[in-house]
């Protein structure tokens, strides 16, 4: 934010996506937080699950934080098939298997967060 005079400004506070990964039924977007001149210490996306699609079996270093924005499905982590709803907050370990099937019909939103 900057001061001009009496008139305060700042640009605008979207965040853009990187180019979307599709693979057949699902959407990820990367958040561009670079282009916002942003560091924060974490990255994150966004991603879509068409219905009836199920994710591959995720496992990486990093720590991850799930979000559910919309619709509804089924997580298959750590042997456990549970099921995931809109509002719902996972969290995943580091080198825990872990993928979602979307079992409404309706697109299932996940927002990701990962550090």
């Amino acid at each position: 934010m900057s001061h001009s005079g009496n008139t305060l400004t700042s640009a605008a506070p979207n965040i853009s996506f990187l180019k979307p990964d599709i693979y057949p039924g699902i959407s990820v977007k990367e958040m561009d937080f670079a282009a916002n001149q942003t560091k924060p210490p974490f990255k994150s996306t966004y991603f879509e699950i068409a219905p009836g699609v199920t994710t591959p079996v995720d496992q990486h270093k990093v720590e991850e934080i799930w979000l559910v924005l919309k619709g509804s499905g089924v997580l298959e982590y750590d042997g456990r098939r549970i099921p995931i709803t809109e509002k719902d907050v996972m969290h995943f370990a580091s080198f825990m298997g872990h993928s979602v099937t979307n079992n409404s019909d309706i697109p299932l939103l996940i927002c990701s967060i990962y550090w």
